[in-house]
């Protein structure tokens, strides 16, 4: 029987989170399903809980014996969920989760290597910039899915500024080529050379202030310049 719990965590105050997990049946996985929090660390009984190594998030195995404590160290998320799954039943979840995002980053890899060989074939740089609004977009995927974390050594390294600018530049340069946007609508462009700025100054400010706000609204200038163009298409 698989049991899962939802518990979140709000606050305006980012920083250190203790939190306590009580009433767990039998031995089941616990996980916090956010690859962008990795200072953790689990209680039981006094003792500190070692993460478990099959899962690409944090993950720790406990038992019903005693409550749970958490400690976490967060200057990203105000949102923190926490899963509690039945062990057997963690299993069969991650195995089939893992199968379904195989056959995605395969099936992309597949259109990518399409999209290339198009564009070295016919010279139409509208293959090149699909590729590369692909390839960003996955990339972003990727490193949500956890996998980045998981089987990559360079840990430290902070990609999502730069896969934001990357998704909302090649999504105008696809969309401008693709749809000949700039017959129609020929000022459109110096918007969205006025949003990339922005995003540039947001995202800088952010990596010198480390105030998480300003990434925020890098990602939301993101998602704007493509739902620009997306109002464009129609």
């Amino acid at each position: 029987i698989r049991r899962q719990r939802q518990m979140c965590i709000r606050d305006r105050n980012r920083g250190q989170y203790v939190l306590k997990v009580e009433n767990v049946l039998t031995a089941s996985i616990l996980q916090i399903p956010l690859v962008r929090i990795k200072e953790i660390t689990v209680y039981q009984a006094g003792e500190i809980i070692p993460k478990y190594k099959a899962s690409l998030y944090n993950s720790y195995l406990v038992n019903a014996d005693s409550p749970i404590f958490l400690l976490i160290n967060n200057t990203r998320h105000t949102f923190i969920p926490i899963e509690i799954t039945d062990e057997k039943a963690f299993f069969s979840t991650h195995t089939n989760h893992m199968f379904i995002i195989g056959l995605y980053y395969g099936l992309v890899f597949i259109v990518l290597i399409f999209n290339l060989f198009y564009y070295f074939k016919f010279r139409d740089l509208t293959f090149l910039y699909y590729a590369l609004f692909l390839f960003f977009l996955t990339f972003t995927f990727f490193i949500e899915d956890g996998l980045y974390f998981d089987k990559t050594p360079h840990k430290w390294f902070d990609f999502g500024g730069f896969l934001n600018i990357g998704i909302a530049t090649s999504c105008f340069l696809f969309a401008s080529t693709f749809l000949n946007i700039k017959h129609y609508f020929p000022k459109a462009k110096y918007i969205t050379f006025l949003l990339l700025g922005l995003m540039f100054l947001t995202y800088m400010t952010s990596k010198i202030t480390g105030n998480h706000l300003f990434f925020t609204i890098t990602k939301t200038i993101t998602c704007i310049v493509i739902i620009k163009y997306w109002i464009l298409a129609f």
